[in-house]
């Protein structure tokens, strides 16, 4: 998902039954970024492009021709992490801005001004971008815990089959990592495999 964001593309899927507002929409991201935009006119058919594809950004302006838009921002939210963002006419914004936050997605009222749309789109991808980094941050930690959990075991291991002290069975694992160009972890890896039934 390169350091540099826009070697990545951000994938959008616009939901709206009318296809001009639709059109729209898509103009307020097709400036601000190296991205991907599909339009779905229904929610049927935006469910099936979401067991499809994975998505970074939904845009939702209900009313849909086939629900009002609100069940799908919710199961969406359920089933993915994508950043959802609904559109709701005005005299519907008290109601619908209580489910979202309710359920963790966004609400804004409209009509809305192309600069508004922008902005609101400009937020999302800013937003979402900043998401991606911390999911690679939390990744990178976790495989890094995953590692040292590794060569612990095989330090353990070392140990108790051929009678090492822990310092020594960590030089060992540290010794053929140099020496076999691999990662430690790799070595606990194999050393796991040789002594643990």
């Amino acid at each position: 998902m390169g350091n540099n964001n826009n070697d990545t593309k951000i994938k959008i899927l616009i939901v709206s039954s009318e296809k001009r507002s639709a059109e729209i929409i898509r103009s307020g991201f097709d400036s601000l970024a190296n991205n991907k935009i599909e339009i779905s006119h229904t929610a049927k058919d935006a469910k099936k492009k979401l067991s499809e594809n994975n998505f970074d950004i939904i845009i939702i302006n209900s009313p849909l021709s086939d629900e009002f838009g609100e069940n799908l921002a919710a199961s969406v939210c359920r089933k993915y992490d994508a950043s959802i963002l609904i559109m709701v006419k005005k005299e519907l914004y008290n109601g619908a801005v209580k489910i979202a936050d309710d359920n963790g997605y966004f609400c804004i009222s409209k009509p809305v001004s192309n600069e508004f749309l922008t902005q609101t789109a400009k937020i999302l991808l800013t937003a979402r971008k900043r998401f991606k980094k911390i999911e690679k941050q939390k990744e990178k930690l976790e495989t890094e815990v995953d590692d040292i959990k590794r060569i612990r075991r095989a330090q353990y291991l070392l140990m108790e089959k051929l009678g090492m002290s822990e310092n020594e069975a960590y030089k060992y694992i540290e010794k053929q990592s140099m020496d076999l160009c691999e990662r430690k972890s790799d070595v606990a890896k194999r050393i796991i495999m040789t002594y643990e039934i």
